[in-house]
């Protein structure tokens, strides 16, 4: 029965949603973490116990990019007391991965653009965070495409759009969220200009990408898409 008197209203139901400290968190562990010079620290124990370079620098960044997915997945688990529901990563429809590599395959071409018109003196230092580990063409472009690829899509979108975005999402207007979270994104590249540059295009699209499609796996795979079609180029580029 309802005991509600007429013309009242009841309170609305408690919203669940990331607070600004769990956003502060994520901004700390995405600047704090991921930089060559964390990666050459955590690579000093593998390297003094022979190992290649290419194998200590590998241990160093899944300690890295790890510690990272592991952040951000305790901070939903904790905030909601689940993670695939709160991250929307429901099975992505055959459409939807489709549009994904559509719109990854376009943030590629535009980074390519990018490298084409802007000075050099922005583009120099661009690629891998720190270079590529010493090694051979094939141990490299496993290196690259490992992280680049496959690593770097599911702990970002992760971190900057399943709970950074959707943090400021609940809060602000759809393009206020979108354009401040990759702002925020974009910064997190620095201090390498041409990264940073591409980075606040790749923090609109796949925000957008999850505001329009309801799905973190859209931005994983048009992230993965991008940074793929990016590594296999500039290793062709190299072995041709």
């Amino acid at each position: 029965m309802n005991h509600s008197t007429p013309g009242s209203t009841s309170a609305p139901p408690h919203v669940i949603r990331f607070s600004y400290a769990d956003l502060a968190i994520v901004l700390v562990v995405g600047i704090g973490l991921a930089n060559s010079s964390v990666a050459d620290f955590l690579a000093r124990g593998p390297l003094s116990l022979g190992m290649s370079e290419m194998a200590a620098s590998s241990i160093a960044w899944v300690m890295i990019n790890g510690t990272q997915l592991a952040v951000g997945l305790v901070i939903v688990r904790h905030r909601f007391g689940a993670m695939r529901e709160p991250l929307m990563l429901g099975r992505p429809q055959g459409r939807q991965v489709g549009i994904a590599i559509g719109w990854g395959a376009t943030k590629a071409a535009l980074t390519l653009g990018l490298l084409l018109v802007l000075p050099p003196a922005l583009v120099d230092g661009g690629g891998g965070e720190g270079g590529y580990p010493a090694g051979s063409l094939l141990a490299q472009f496993t290196f690259a495409f490992t992280f680049g690829a496959i690593v770097s899509p599911i702990y970002e979108e992760v971190l900057y759009r399943g709970v950074f975005y959707r943090g400021l999402a609940a809060r602000l207007p759809a393009l206020a969220a979108i354009t401040l979270s990759a702002g925020f994104f974009a910064v997190v590249h620095l201090p390498r200009v041409f990264n940073t540059i591409s980075a606040l295009f790749a923090g609109l699209l796949f925000a957008w990408l999850l505001h329009r499609y309801r799905n973190l796996w859209v931005p994983i795979i048009a992230h993965a898409a991008s940074n793929g079609a990016l590594v296999v180029l500039a290793f062709a580029a190299q072995a041709g």
